[in-house]
């Protein structure tokens, strides 16, 4: 598939295996196959936007692909998808290339980088430095660890070519301010939010769609 195609849905593939492994229903067999799916995508994805005909990069991405949907075929997903849905459905957006658009702000928020989060939120920042560090990153703490997988992941956004937000989508502010409400509520009643490890209330929501414009 062309380049564009290959950056979306390798992109899915990623916030597949990363909602998962924070679902409250994972599981060790899960996050097994979580944490591979993820270390896979990131080391090969921008070889295989890079070059179509890279036939092991493609391969890794292929194997990534079914260990992240057997992960969240057991443990389920989470609040971005809840989002991307919503996007996708009113913007026509493509599903991957809207999960871009928002994993690195669900992250942040679940990991609590933008407020001081709760006794509840700690097990998940954990989590998230656990696949910081098998992507070799290093911090003083988990809180650090997380931020920097969210700095990878916007790095690894920029270099596949996809957008940083939705006015990359070519999307009018107005006709996304419009929307607000619509996709505020779609997301948060979303069936995969269900399964998000910190339960949002409807205005975080809303704010996690204003930051990811």
């Amino acid at each position: 598939v062309p380049p564009a195609v290959t950056a979306d849905t390798g992109f899915d593939v990623l916030t597949h295996a990363l909602e998962a492994y924070v679902s409250p229903l994972a599981t060790d067999f899960s996050d097994a196959l979580a944490e591979k799916a993820v270390s896979l995508v990131c080391r090969n994805l921008p070889r295989a936007v890079a070059d179509g005909d890279d036939l092991d990069a493609r391969t890794a991405m292929l194997n990534a692909s079914c260990m992240a949907g057997i992960a969240f075929n057991h443990a389920k997903l989470g609040l971005c998808h809840g989002m991307a849905h919503a996007l996708g459905a009113h913007f026509h957006v493509s599903h991957g290339r809207a999960n871009s658009v928002f994993l690195p702000a669900v992250i942040s928020f679940n990991g609590g980088l933008d407020r001081d989060i709760a006794i509840s939120g700690i097990p998940v920042r954990r989590k998230y430095a656990v696949i910081s560090r098998i992507l070799g990153f290093q911090g003083d703490n988990d809180r650090e660890l997380t931020a920097r997988l969210v700095d990878a992941i916007v790095e690894l956004r920029q270099r596949t070519g996809l957008p940083a937000g939705a006015k990359d989508l070519n999307i009018p502010q107005k006709d996304y301010e419009d929307a607000l409400d619509l996709l505020t509520d779609r997301a948060f009643h979303d069936t995969c939010t269900a399964t998000n490890p910190v339960t949002p209330h409807l205005q975080q929501v809303k704010k996690l769609f204003l930051e990811s414009y």
